[in-house]
């Protein structure tokens, strides 16, 4: 290749139009009321203020190695709770959070497996018969559901009664 063809082709690629990604998105989620917050992350602020105080003091977000791009503890739990709340894509994330598509994985990557490592600290299981039995009371005198023992989200969604066997609630 001869220099006049090198020159061609990095005048070509300095003239190439970088990828348009979102900007500022933290900023976004810092104006969102406390509906929409819960509404896009499925949990509340204080909630999410506790994860990135546990990724913070965990030093997940480091960087050990020059050439990656820095991701901000606040940053690393937004990007994986919207990840986990909201069916989209790394690429999709990648243009909200303005971070590549590599960064993205990365961070849900060592987030979730951090969280799970640690979930032991919060998730239980009852051992006794007794705590069963007692969990299991709560949900029907609640929600009049029988041999329930656990719940998953918070969210409710209102299910009309059928018109044929009304009488089951």
């Amino acid at each position: 290749m001869d220099y006049l063809n090198v020159i061609k082709e990095l005048k070509f690629l300095s003239n190439r139009k970088s990828a348009t990604h979102i900007m500022d998105y933290l900023n976004v989620i810092k104006e969102y009321s406390n509906k929409e917050f819960i509404k896009h992350f499925r949990l509340n602020r204080t909630t999410a203020d506790y994860l990135i105080a546990c990724i913070e003091a965990a030093h997940i977000t480091s960087e050990e190695r020059t050439g990656r791009e820095k991701v901000t503890p606040d940053e690393a739990i937004y990007i994986t709770l919207w990840y986990l709340s909201n069916i989209e894509t790394f690429r999709h994330l990648a243009d909200r959070f303005n971070k590549r598509e590599s960064t993205i994985y990365n961070i849900v990557k060592k987030v979730t497996h951090y969280f799970s490592n640690e979930s032991t600290k919060y998730i239980t299981w009852p051992t006794e018969n007794h705590e069963v039995q007692e969990i299991v009371k709560g949900f029907y005198q609640k929600q009049k559901l029988d041999g329930v023992l656990g719940a998953i989200d918070g969210s409710h969604i209102k299910i009309r009664k059928a018109k044929v066997h009304q009488e089951v609630k």
